[in-house]
């Protein structure tokens, strides 16, 4: 895995130098990218993202390890998918985890996806998670989320839908894990409103998966999200500036400026399930179509299958 150079950083040393990942929280990002920037705050956070001594860590060892070739042995272990949102109506994204088969495939590592409804909302698509996860028989699953996947997940953990000790490693990547402000705009917005119930309606999506994707304390994603009892969590955050986007992704990026760095659909500092590893990927949108993904991937899922299913989970200040 490897990071372009974070040129200009050091501007404005003086005022940011000290500032640690911790203290990046949502309100110093937004206000750090409207004084500076978008471009500025992003780079900032991607950073010090970086320098968490666990990060460096878990970087450090995925470098060293080889992307191909399967398993030296057996290993005890199965890979389950969580879909995205409308990964049936748009496959060219890729929201069905593809990318993750082919990576556990190289490794032989069992793996499936399990299919949920495609435009199902959060709570009923996380009752179907815990009723899959339950049924397995092997003890030892890698979950990996995909986007609004990682929101169908986290509800599954909180309302206890999955049975403890089931899942030892969740894989979260570009978890829309605390909403999005674009849901509250498009829900808050009569006439988006009304346009988008309609396209619900054509795409069969229940009513209020909208309203379930906002953001904020009185929405179902309130709260932070934590990493359940026992699960030992890898964050997976693309990290682009304004260059590396294109298409819709523009507009949306510059109307979540205002809040913070984001990835086009969901604010970065929000993506983040604690305490748990990131893997910040430079450049990369809400839709990982970089074809590195893949041997990211095999590296991630070995690292896995080979370490941390033998680790005690991270306590809370090995992580962030």
């Amino acid at each position: 895995m490897t990071h372009e150079p974070i040129e200009h950083l050091t501007e404005n040393t003086d005022e940011h130098s000290r500032i640690q990942f911790d203290d990046l929280d949502e309100d110093m990002l937004a206000s750090i990218s409207r004084s500076h920037g978008v471009d500025y705050a992003t780079r900032l956070l991607y950073d010090r993202a970086r320098k968490v001594p666990a990060n460096q860590q878990l970087s450090k060892e995925l470098e060293a390890l080889g992307a191909g070739g399967k398993l030296d042995a057996p290993f005890a272990a199965k890979v389950l998918i969580v879909p995205a949102m409308f990964y049936k109506e748009y496959p060219r994204y890729g929201g069905d985890g593809r990318v993750i088969k082919s990576a556990a495939d190289t490794l032989g590592i069992p793996c499936q996806m399990i299919p949920l409804h495609s435009t199902g909302g959060i709570m009923s698509n996380a009752e179907v998670l815990g009723r899959a996860i339950n049924s397995e028989p092997e003890e030892n699953i890698i979950l990996v989320s995909l986007s609004k996947g990682g929101a169908d997940a986290r509800v599954a953990f909180e309302r206890g839908f999955i049975h403890p000790g089931k899942v030892k490693i969740w894989i979260q990547i570009a978890g829309i894990v605390h909403g999005t402000p674009l849901a509250n705009h498009l829900a808050g917005n009569w006439w988006w409103r009304m346009l988008l119930k309609g396209y619900l309606r054509y795409r069969h999506a229940g009513h209020d998966l909208i309203n379930e994707l906002c953001r904020g304390p009185k929405h179902l994603l309130r709260g932070r999200a934590r990493a359940p009892e026992g699960v030992t969590v890898i964050n997976i955050v693309g990290f682009p500036l304004r260059q590396h986007l294109s298409g819709s992704l523009v507009g949306r990026h510059k109307q979540l400026a205002k809040f913070g760095p984001n990835d086009g659909c969901i604010l970065l500092r929000d993506s983040f399930v604690e305490p748990g590893f990131v893997l910040p990927i430079w450049g990369e949108n809400h839709y990982f179509q970089n074809p590195d993904l893949s041997e990211l991937m095999v590296k991630v899922l070995r690292h896995a299958a080979v370490n941390l299913l033998k680790r005690e989970p991270m306590k809370l200040r090995e992580a962030i």
